[in-house]
């Protein structure tokens, strides 16, 4: 008989698998028993060879095990009622190369086998809505093995997030209630402070409309408060925190803030597009004076006052303690129905002659009749001269003489590409009139970029737009916009209009300052490449509502040498817009006084460069449509180019390029003839002028 050998090897290769190893050597069968801590075996035979290559693979690899569970109670550490997590990818590195992965199976464990000795980084792959509490605080593990090592207890914990939502809102009326049109306010901290763990503390900023989210929160129990900005008040919740405990997993809403600014009672003045399309502006003159007189009583027995002033009166204003007055002329005057104590003194005020007021002579009477002597002639304690109702085309010319010096800049000036983008500067008053309406014709078209002009790609820059050329809403209410921007800043309406907020639940515009507004909107028209036509439709419904939200007719002004255009509205009226404490409002110094303002007529300006090389702007001024023809001479008279051939144009200043590439070096003229078409009572005819510029080459 032959003798049957027999050797055994029992090896742990991992804290849950056992691997028994029988070995026949008469039959060369291996016999493999494996058995996890469960329970579970499996008997496997294999032949010699096969064997030898398994064993190979068992008895020399390193392993690197752990698990990955649900760290219920955030504490940081494996309670035994913390299960497992399945389907959680772990990566193995070495010096930051990825080496392997594996997934969690059904108790959460993992493993990685075959490894050689060395050192690797073992992390997990975090998954949505869950935040890492185990390993703390580096998050990953630094594993070092050597042959024949089993390394367990690399365990990751996880703790699934809860979500808290709220608003903060803009409470106008400091009632401590959001009212239906309260918005929210953009750009607020909140806190949520961890008690338990100070670690598990987090932090938010609202988004448009007020709307914020803390959508990390872990077990533990938090505070949750509003930073209130300076010269804010916090009105709501009466508590002015929230106390929240997180012991399992949800998802709430109604934390909400209420804040107050210091009571603003500035009223603003805007004006819509509709109203600036006004050619003329009023011109200026005295239209009445407004004065007050005081008298001083010094006799007993006195009910009445006579007086006759040196100029016709249109209006008493004031006469108190009187209670009558008769008018005996238009410049003669009886007030009674009160007694005048010795020593009191009281004002008589009105409105009248253009050139001022004084008085000729006075006198105190009782039921009637003189009492004491007659007083003579004198001057008023205060006199203002009021001057003719301005309108739109007044303010418009003095905010181009007095701040838009340099002209009004639609879209983003991009001279280093201007073959790509196009963007307009209006240099003067007439300028922005024309691009407002011309020819009866007003901007109607969709609202969107800098696409086309005159049928051509809109590239390079424009000094009009004018609605036939290219029609564009947006483009009349952004002009609109920018002249009650720069009105607002040097102090025609009053002052910090630019400063406000645009607040409207759920609109991307929210939380941008008025001048903010403006500023994307002249980006969005010049890089309009991929911008949705939504956007550009949004732009100009806010703008809209913009303009119009201060708007009333011109009843209340003064005007010294400059107009004053008083407010008449409060941003507490207007839901859509808040005041901002923290901004101070930007206010300009005029530059100019608008009495030197140039008067509007045709006019051929020098063009520029000169000398040029190769090309050359041309501009003019037309005070009302015309056919207009432009051409090149040399010097003895002949013609050599046609620039403009008898085209009808509208108003205002135009200018185009010319070209003398083919040219040889030489003086030349330019001479314009206008033939004028009659509009807004300008009577028709023909102007023409002569100019001389210089080619060198």
């Amino acid at each position: 008989m032959k003798k049957l050998i027999r050797s055994c090897f029992l090896l742990r290769l991992l804290p849950f698998v056992s691997l028994l190893i029988i070995i026949n050597i008469q039959s060369s069968k291996a016999y493999l028993s494996f058995e996890d801590n469960r329970g579970n075996s499996q008997l496997q035979t294999k032949t010699s060879n096969e064997f030898s290559d398994l064993f190979s693979v068992f008895v020399f690899t390193d392993t690197i095990s752990g698990v990955v569970f649900n760290d219920v109670g955030a504490d940081g550490a494996k309670d035994v009622s913390d299960p497992g997590l399945q389907n959680w990818k772990i990566d193995l590195y070495q010096a930051s190369v990825h080496i392997d992965s594996t997934t969690s199976d059904a108790n959460g464990n993992y493993f990685f086998g075959n490894i050689t000795p060395g050192t690797y980084t073992v992390s997990e792959r975090m998954q949505g809505g869950w935040t890492q509490t185990v390993p703390s605080p580096v998050g990953t593990y630094s594993v070092t093995i050597a042959d024949g090592q089993a390394i367990s207890g690399n365990n990751f914990g996880n703790t699934q997030n809860s979500i808290v939502r709220g608003v903060v809102f803009y409470d106008r009326n400091a009632n401590g209630t959001l009212d239906f049109d309260e918005g929210g306010l953009t750009g607020w901290t909140i806190n949520a402070a961890a008690t338990a763990h100070p670690q598990n503390s987090r932090s938010t900023v609202t988004q448009a409309g007020g709307l914020f989210v803390i959508d990390n929160a872990v077990t533990d129990t938090y505070t949750i408060s509003l930073v209130v900005k300076p010269n804010w008040t916090q009105t709501y919740p009466p508590s002015t925190t929230y106390s929240l405990v997180v012991s399992s997993v949800f998802d709430t809403s109604g934390f909400d803030f209420g804040a107050a600014t210091v009571t603003d009672t500035m009223k603003y003045r805007t004006f819509p597009a509709e109203s600036l399309l006004v050619r003329r502006a009023i011109t200026r003159r005295r239209a009445n004076s407004k004065w007050c007189f005081s008298f001083t009583n010094n006799i007993t027995g006195v009910n009445g006052l006579h007086v006759i002033f040196s100029n016709v009166v249109d209006a008493i204003t004031g006469k108190a303690p009187f209670t009558t007055e008769n008018r005996l002329t238009p410049k003669e005057y009886e007030f009674s129905g009160a007694t005048i104590e010795n020593g009191q003194t009281l004002q008589i005020c009105g409105i009248g002659s253009r050139y001022g007021m004084r008085l000729r002579r006075w006198w105190w009477t009782f039921n009637g009749s003189i009492v004491g002597t007659k007083g003579g002639a004198s001057l008023p304690l205060t006199q203002q001269f009021l001057y003719t109702m301005p309108n739109t085309a007044n303010v418009r010319d003095e905010a181009f003489l007095q701040y838009l010096t340099a002209g009004m800049t639609i879209g983003i000036p991009r001279p280093d590409a201007k073959t790509v983008y196009g963007w307009a500067v209006l240099p003067r008053s007439l300028s922005m009139y024309s691009s407002m309406i011309a020819g009866g014709f007003m901007h109607t078209g969709t609202p969107g970029g800098f696409v086309q002009y005159k049928g051509k790609p809109f590239v390079g820059r424009k000094i009009t737009l004018i609605p036939v050329y290219h029609n564009n809403r947006l483009v009349a209410d952004l002009i609109a916009l920018k002249l009650n921007l720069a009105a607002s800043a040097i102090g025609k309406t009053p002052p910090g209009l630019g400063e406000l907020i645009y607040e409207e639940n759920g609109n991307s515009l929210s939380g941008l300052t008025l001048n903010q507004i403006t500023a994307r909107t002249d980006s969005n028209l010049t890089f309009w490449i991929g911008v949705p036509l939504s956007v550009f439709t949004n732009l100009d419904t806010v703008i809209k509502k913009i303009n119009l939200a201060f708007t009333a007719p011109m009843d209340t002004f003064y005007v010294g040498t400059t107009i004053f255009l008083t407010g008449v509205r409060s941003v507490n009226d207007v839901p859509f817009l808040r005041p901002s404490p923290n901004l101070t409002p930007i206010i300009v110094v005029r530059k100019t006084d608008p009495m030197d303002a140039p008067p509007e007529k045709f006019f051929l300006y020098q063009n520029y460069p000169n000398p040029f090389n190769p090309t050359t702007t041309i501009q003019f001024d037309l005070p009302s449509e015309a056919l207009v023809a432009l051409k090149v001479y040399n010097l003895l008279g002949q013609e050599v180019a046609t620039l403009i051939d008898h085209e009808h144009m509208y108003d205002g200043l135009q200018e185009i390029e010319f070209d003398a590439s083919s040219f040889p070096s030489s003086v030349y003229f330019y001479r314009i003839v206008a033939e004028g078409v009659d509009e807004d009572g300008y009577a028709a005819g023909t102007y023409s002028m002569v100019k001389k510029m210089l080619l060198l080459k």
